[in-house]
């Protein structure tokens, strides 16, 4: 009775079901972290993904350079849900024809042989249709405007934020997203307030303040990690690097970190930074700390590292736009004095 059934179902074993994930309108494709201590997600060139990465035995996360298979190790988890969706909905179909086919033939079978019989059997299909589901990329929005390229083989990606490894090689490109990090900060700081204007109008004034403050205390991680990054990348090519022991995260303290660069080669920070501008440095980069450790409410532990005293404990820190451009300004020029230290 199920002839055809079985016979499609045999052949379907030796088929192939090949799906196109669409771009995002501006020609990159979604992607996220296998890694489940990650789970990031990213975007990237879809042409150029096709060509360098589709058959790729490995590929890399943009952030925290976790490898995996090029072609189906970095695949969202919307894009798998999509995929299993096709391949169900292809299955369906399958399925319903060829039993159609078993139905029509049996029908035509019974028809032909003699009435009045004590048994007749007839058989009958209804499909129920389910509406296809679309594919919808990540929103091109701002957020994800910030775009790299890597200095080794030119792949293109974008990331939320700073990102640091090339998709298609690995490559570490933190000397290269580390200036471009600074140029979108800056591009942000100096948009809040259409930004709040914006939002005022399609929402509230609260809604608006609010965002704009998140946004604007958001570029502390940014600029503050973007430097850490480059300043481990950049110590770690100098020839005597592994003769000075990185004590468990020594780039996030500005002391340590100073120290341990004047221990490999004669200068620290204070070598590119005044005794006034180091102490800026040190207390803006503990507001990093308190903002994203303590919800931004001051501690003593804060008092006493930074030196500010115009808080009290259990204040709340105030960010200002001038105090991410003097952050800014100031992980440049000491981003330029520790590139002149390395070979």
């Amino acid at each position: 009775m199920f002839d055809q059934l079985i016979r499609r179902l045999e052949k379907l074993g030796r088929e192939k079901l090949s799906v196109s994930l669409p771009d995002d309108g501006d020609g990159y494709m979604d992607r996220q972290c296998s890694s489940s201590s990650c789970e990031a997600m990213f975007k990237v060139d879809a042409s150029a993904w096709s060509a360098k990465v589709l058959h790729a035995l490995e590929a890399f996360c943009v952030f925290c350079r976790h490898s995996a298979e090029g072609r189906d190790g970095f695949h969202t988890k919307a894009q798998v849900d999509y995929v299993y969706r096709l391949a169900r909905d292809k299955l369906d179909g399958i399925v319903s024809d060829a039993m159609a086919k078993d139905a029509t033939r049996h029908n035509a079978k019974e028809r032909r042989r003699p009435k009045n019989r004590f048994i007749d059997i007839s058989m009958t299909m209804s499909v129920r249709r389910i509406p296809k589901k679309v594919l919808v990329p990540l929103a091109s929005t701002e957020a994800l405007r910030q775009q790299f390229a890597c200095s080794e083989c030119g792949f293109r990606w974008a990331s939320l934020g700073a990102s640091f490894f090339c998709h298609a090689c690995g490559h570490n490109c933190v000397s290269t997203t580390f200036g471009e990090t600074l140029a979108t900060v800056r591009s942000t700081i100096s948009s809040l307030e259409t930004i709040r204007a914006t939002l005022a109008g399609a929402q509230d004034t609260d809604t608006a303040a609010n965002t704009v403050r998140q946004l604007r205390e958001d570029q502390f991680s940014r600029v503050v990690g973007a430097f850490e990054c480059l300043s481990k990348a950049l110590f770690e090519t100098l020839p005597n690097a592994a003769h000075h022991h990185q004590r468990g995260n020594v780039f996030q303290r500005v002391d340590d970190a100073s120290a341990i660069w004047a221990a490999a080669t004669g200068s620290g920070y204070g070598h590119f930074l005044s005794a006034a501008e180091l102490d800026d440095f040190r207390r803006l980069v503990q507001q990093r700390h308190v903002l994203g450790h303590c919800q931004g409410i001051v501690d003593q532990k804060y008092i006493d590292y930074s030196g500010d005293a115009t808080y009290g404990v259990g204040q709340r820190l105030v960010v200002q736009d001038v105090h991410v451009l003097t952050l800014v300004g100031l992980v440049q020029r000491l981003a330029a004095g520790l590139r002149g230290l390395v070979p």
